[in-house]
């Protein structure tokens, strides 16, 4: 056991390997307490927005956690490899692993975050979108403009959704506005969303959807009316916090969108 960690032949790991590794695994535990040890924790001492921030800090600390620990780890490797007095050890190949697997998942959220449009409130219906009556409506500050950017206050807004999002559109169906409605609460519920308000009389339900991992918001209201060829059903979902939703709300909406057209058909 002695010759796996520490020396073997005279060599011993690397310490720029052993210190590579270190922070490998405290990136891990940084990316770990930015989700659901943070959403755990979340209590009434902190408003959201702190702990909005306090999970944009995490993450930011945990990028930089992942270069150095990656260059730890490339010089642990050459080192090992180039050094008489020092190999490459299980510390040296683990920590590239893990580096390879953090910087792949962090690669696809950059990318996720960079191809999303700036918007946090998405709408089947831009001119006339369905509102909440029981979850609260996401409020913005009068004297911070910034505030206003990504909701549909902002000034570009229609444009931008248009643009980015053409194919959120309304769902027109041959059913009566009591059918689409029974099948719209069946969706809701295999999309895994909490209802928090039902009106059958009026075709109106809200719900509440919860990220998995960063334990993030995003309320659901859903509007159903008569239309000319049986009933029409807006759906609008936006998020509690944050200028950008990632295209988290959009997604939300078509995953609605096929379990409704699961259960019609």
């Amino acid at each position: 056991m002695s010759r796996i960690f520490f020396k073997k032949a005279g060599q011993k790991p690397s310490i720029f390997s052993t210190l590579g590794l270190i922070l490998m695994i405290m990136t891990i535990l940084v990316f770990v307490s930015a989700g659901p040890i943070l959403g755990v924790w979340q209590n009434d001492s902190m408003s959201p927005n702190d702990f909005f921030d306090l999970r944009i800090k995490l993450l930011d600390l945990d990028q930089k956690l992942l270069i150095a620990g990656s260059f730890l780890t490339f010089f642990g490797i050459l080192h090992g490899r180039f050094s008489s007095r020092v190999r490459t050890s299980w510390r040296g190949i683990s920590a590239a692993l893990l580096a390879v697997t953090v910087a792949a998942t962090m690669w696809q959220v950059d990318q996720s975050i960079r191809k999303s449009p700036i918007l946090h409130d998405i709408t089947t219906d831009i001119s006339d979108p369905p509102f909440f009556t029981t979850l609260a409506e996401r409020t913005y500050e009068s004297n911070s403009p910034e505030d206003f950017v990504g909701s549909r206050l902002s000034a570009n807004y229609a444009q931008l959704h248009t643009s980015a999002y053409p194919y959120i559109q309304p769902v027109i169906s041959p059913l009566d506005k009591s059918g689409l409605f029974d099948k719209a609460q069946l969706a809701v519920k295999k999309c895994g969303w909490n209802i928090a308000a039902l009106n059958t009389q009026t075709g109106h339900l809200e719900a509440v959807y919860t990220s998995p991992w960063f334990r993030l918001k995003s309320n659901v209201v859903i509007r159903v009316r008569e239309d000319a060829a049986g009933s029409k059903l807006d759906i609008r979902a936006t998020s509690a916090l944050g200028l950008s939703d990632f295209g988290i709300n959009a997604a939300l909406i078509e995953e609605f969108k096929e379990a409704l057209n699961k259960e019609i058909s």
